[in-house]
């Protein structure tokens, strides 16, 4: 992370009025500034001026008259900061109010895409479908192309469960999940056997289904019965980790951010987008710890005020800015939230 020129000019100037009250000179080691006032001292003589007098204006002198012209250029740039960031927070807002409907979409495309798929799936089931795993996986493949909901799904996982809880296999290869229980991971996917027309949805955390390597990491699961001559076979089941959608909702903040720069030639501010879930906050996959930690201890969903919020918080020496949005596709106790550095 590049260090923030802003935070230098900062100090900078800080060191310029902290070294005018103390006499002191902050241009250069070499020359000082004494607390008494100048007059004749008795110096060597040299070719230049007569013996025993002193040189009427000195180097040390002379850095007085640059002073306040470098404090004065500092302190314009602070402003021009201060007044990037201020339209950085502007373009975010834009951006995160842009990219919510999104979510609307995607986690409507589950709510529906899974049941249907559910009963696809189950006409091309016989009765033992763990019998051969990769017939099975090559079914769920087919049967999510046949699905325009779960063609065009976020999901970061496709698996089919055993009425005992078993992942008996998933989509992807190499299948991270097979052979886990997914009711002992989380107790509440269960009731996804009792699921009607609609699938149950559960957040909960299983090692196999997870959307980053390393980290803290939630996950939103949706599962509807699989039924075989009217008899229960198993579970189809997809959802996201909350750390795999955040990055797909990162990327598309900063494509309304790079549209909204007027300046083609400057790059648009950094910003980092999290998923707020209870008392906990989830970022993408490259996302700092630190910033993690930041947004997850500012309470979003609490601190929320007429669906809005945004506070400051300095990390390393930076200046980042919080934003947030309620999030009621994925609860009452979500949120979204944008973390923009100061430029």
């Amino acid at each position: 992370m590049r260090r923030c020129l802003c935070h230098h000019r900062t100090h900078s100037a800080q060191t310029i009025l902290h070294s005018a009250d103390h006499g002191a000179n902050p241009y250069s080691v070499r020359y000082t500034i004494s607390n008494h006032t100048p007059g004749p001292v008795a110096k060597q003589a040299s070719p230049s001026s007569p013996a025993g007098v002193a040189p009427a204006v000195t180097r040390r002198r002379r850095w007085h008259g640059w002073a306040p012209l470098l404090l004065g250029a500092l302190l314009l740039l602070l402003g021009g900061c201060d007044e990037r960031h201020k339209q950085a927070i502007i373009a975010a807002n834009k951006a995160l109010d842009a990219v919510l409907p999104l979510v609307d979409r995607d986690t409507k495309q589950l709510r529906e895409g899974v049941p249907e798929g559910a009963k696809v799936l189950g006409k091309h089931l016989d009765s033992d479908p763990g019998a051969v795993p990769e017939g099975l996986r090559r079914t769920m493949v087919m049967t999510r192309a046949g699905v325009r909901n779960l063609v065009a799904a976020k999901s970061n996982f496709f698996i089919f469960v055993a009425p005992d809880g078993e992942v008996l296999r998933g989509e992807s290869d190499p299948d991270l999940a097979v052979g886990e229980s997914l009711f002992k991971a989380i107790p509440e996917a269960k009731t996804m056997l009792q699921a009607g027309d609609t699938a149950v949805e559960v957040f909960g955390v299983m090692h196999g289904l997870r959307g980053v390597q390393h980290g803290d990491d939630l996950q939103w699961v949706l599962g509807s019965p699989v039924r075989t001559n009217g008899k229960i076979t198993g579970l189809f089941v997809s959802g996201w980790s909350l750390r795999h959608y955040a990055n797909i909702m990162e990327g598309q903040v900063r494509i309304e951010m790079d549209k909204a720069r007027k300046d083609p030639n400057k790059a648009a501010p950094l910003v980092y987008f999290f998923i707020v879930k209870g008392s906990r906050a989830y970022g993408a996959a490259v996302t700092d710890d630190l910033n993690t930690k930041v947004v997850r201890d500012m309470d979003i969903v609490k601190n929320m005020k007429d669906g809005k919020f945004q506070q400051d918080a300095e990390l390393d020496g930076h200046v980042f800015t919080v934003i947030g949005r309620p999030l009621p596709p994925l609860g009452e106790d979500a949120a979204a939230a944008l973390m923009v550095r100061k430029p």
